[in-house]
């Protein structure tokens, strides 16, 4: 799903834990986007959610950036 496709003025989100997956596109376009919290209720990330972004951060999961 492309929930926040093209959402430029988008900066951070806390995703709800009623979310299981995210999808390849859900971020496309926003270039804003530097700080996300991920619950531990998503248990797929599919490749390419976070494809030329600049995340400053992303919790929840340890990623080291």
């Amino acid at each position: 799903m492309d929930a926040f496709s093209e959402c430029t003025s988008l900066t951070d989100i806390t995703i709800p834990d009623s979310v299981t997956e995210i999808g390849s596109v859900a971020f496309s376009g926003c270039r804003s986007l530097k700080h996300i919290v991920i619950p531990q209720s998503v248990s797929s990330i599919e490749d390419g959610t976070f494809f030329e972004k600049k995340l400053d951060f992303l919790g929840s999961f340890c990623y080291n950036l």
